[in-house]
């Protein structure tokens, strides 16, 4: 059996199932939004019974079969941001300013979050005032809720991943190794950079009626950065506001090209799962599910 793909999104469900390069199912459902979801202050077990109940009733209602799924979820139900560290010093060391970090953001309950961190990629010196560190963290309910879903359902969940690590994976898969990724949410703007494949920079930037301003002001600034001027290419993966943040970046007249994400075209979907719902599955939208294979 094929693995099955879930993504828990904003007000969105999204799931996909894959076998070798053709898409044998596709959906999204609507529940409540994914940070009132998991983030509630005490785990909300009737909340958890209930999306348990909806994804398992869809799977039965489409004869759909899977012994193991892979989750992915939204960006902003984590702490993800680039900092300074010091790799020569020692390992507790380099482990208390990671805790001192997110003490600074969650003072009151840092000690319930996970916390794990990678080297960033950098090509020059000019980059370095960046951070040369990726921090990630959640808590450790996200981790307990999606264990529950697990144990409920009785499927087995085999891996847990936010959307901009999974849609730069699915990104990655292509022939251009230096780029930039923007996910695209209704309040929020998540831009990752990318230099041989591996991430460089990524800058979570939150927008409200704002987001040409933004777009200008933070997203320009740092494409135009010295260090990146192999970047051309910025692909737009997310929500169906990413036609519109595509217009507003095309109307900026820059070098760069914008692209929105199609997985579609790399994969064979049958037009019987998108019939009289192509406008509402868009392939933009499904982008960090592909990044799963």
């Amino acid at each position: 059996m094929s693995d099955l793909y879930i993504e828990y999104s904003g007000n969105y469900i999204r799931m996909l199932q894959i076998e070798n390069k053709t898409v044998k199912f596709i959906d999204q459902l609507e529940f409540v939004d994914a940070r009132y979801f998991y983030l509630e202050p005490k785990i909300n077990h009737k909340k958890i019974n209930e999306v348990t109940e909806l994804i398992i009733n869809n799977l039965k209602r489409n004869n759909l079969f899977t012994d193991n799924i892979k989750f992915v979820l939204d960006s902003r139900l984590a702490y993800i941001s680039c900092i300074p560290l010091d790799y020569s010093d020692e390992v507790e060391n380099i482990n208390s300013s990671l805790i001192w970090e997110i003490s600074n953001f969650f003072p009151e309950n840092y000690k319930n979050y996970k916390v794990t961190y990678q080297k960033l990629v950098h090509k020059s010196k000019e980059l370095e005032h960046l951070g040369n560190t990726l921090i990630i963290a959640y808590h450790k309910n996200i981790a307990e809720i999606t264990r529950r879903i697990s144990e409920i359902s009785s499927l087995k969940i085999s891996n847990l991943n936010f959307d901009v690590f999974s849609a730069g994976a699915y990104l990655n898969n292509g022939s251009n190794k230096n780029y930039a990724a923007l996910g695209c949410k209704k309040d929020r703007l998540d831009l990752s950079v990318y230099l041989d494949g591996k991430i460089s920079f990524f800058l979570p930037v939150y927008v409200k009626d704002n987001a040409k301003d933004v777009l200008q002001a933070e997203i320009y600034k740092v494409l135009k950065l010295s260090g990146y001027e192999e970047i051309q290419d910025v692909f737009l993966y997310g929500d169906d506001v990413c036609p519109q943040i595509l217009n507003m970046l095309e109307g900026f007249h820059l070098k760069h090209k914008f692209h929105l994400t199609d997985p579609f075209k790399d994969y064979s979907v049958d037009a019987s799962l998108l019939e009289d719902r192509a406008e509402a599955l868009n392939s933009f939208s499904f982008t960090p599910l592909f990044g799963l294979k």
